[in-house]
């Protein structure tokens, strides 16, 4: 589907596409939509997908889910639309990204498995510089809150989003 979304975007596409969308939704499914003409549509599944609820399922399932997310949250900020702040601000909140990380780190823990909660981070920086691509300089003082609360990782992520918006806070 990433060749579909760079090299061969075309109509006739769309069918299987949107078939395969029902059963796998990845950054790059929603890419391929979008390049193919059905944007709507992308658009449409991602805010879906991000809005529903992540179910509790095995450690190996939520991990999936977590990194199809993040590809969905990647997709959301290269159509930079400032509309999207409020869906993709979400999913840099600390209560939210918690749940997640005691959903994964507990299921694994029932199943006897060592489980990492890297995922979650993962998604909370693809967040990040997703809010960066949407709200432009409006997303500075939440970037800015983020540089001040966050880890090392999600300061860097944060101080390279204000760098690109022209604020060199963390620089």
């Amino acid at each position: 589907s990433h060749m579909a979304a760079t090299k061969l975007p075309d109509a006739a596409f769309l069918p299987q596409l949107r078939e395969l969308a029902e059963h796998t939704l990845s950054g790059w499914v929603l890419q391929a939509l979008r390049a193919c003409g059905d944007e709507p549509l992308a658009r449409k599944l991602a805010l879906e997908a991000i809005e529903a609820p992540l179910l509790a399922q095995d450690s190996g399932a939520i991990f999936r889910a977590l990194y199809e997310r993040a590809g969905v949250v990647s997709f959301l900020g290269e159509l930079e639309d400032p509309k999207l702040f409020g869906n993709i601000d979400q999913l840099t909140r600390s209560e939210v990204l918690e749940e997640y990380r005691e959903m994964l780190l507990g299921a694994a823990k029932a199943e006897g498995k060592e489980q990492y909660d890297f995922q979650v981070g993962a998604l909370e920086r693809m967040a990040i510089l997703a809010l960066a691509r949407t709200s432009g300089s409006n997303a500075v003082p939440r970037l800015k809150e983020i540089y001040a609360e966050g880890d090392i990782g999600d300061r860097i992520v944060a101080a390279m989003g204000l760098y690109a918006l022209g604020d060199d806070t963390g620089i």
